[in-house]
């Protein structure tokens, strides 16, 4: 879980908190759900919970999150005719590698 988390922070924006703290709600509750699924009477409060935290996590995305620009860009990316922008997305890439572990 903390990988996806991890991930989901790393694709969401800073500026979209809301959003980020959405998705990371409606992971966490899916997660949660997985967790303490079943027949068991005894889970029945902790399996409500999770699907309570996951509508609310959804309604957060639904109304806060818009990925259009990101759609487009990753769109973007998916074009291999025009190779030039891999060049620049791999220097972007690299730069970042080395400023962040070239100590």
């Amino acid at each position: 879980m903390d990988v996806i988390f991890g991930v989901i922070d790393a694709l969401t924006s800073i500026f979209a908190q809301t959003c980020s703290s959405g998705i990371i709600t409606a992971v966490g509750s899916v997660g949660q759900l997985v967790d303490s699924f079943g027949l068991d009477p005894r889970k029945l409060m902790k399996v409500s919970i999770a699907i309570a935290n996951l509508l609310e996590g959804w309604n957060v995305i639904y109304a806060n999150c818009d990925f259009t620009n990101q759609l487009v860009q990753f769109s973007k990316y998916s074009n291999y005719n025009n190779w030039e922008q891999y060049v620049t997305l791999g220097s972007r890439i690299g730069s970042v590698f080395i400023s962040d572990f070239w100590i």
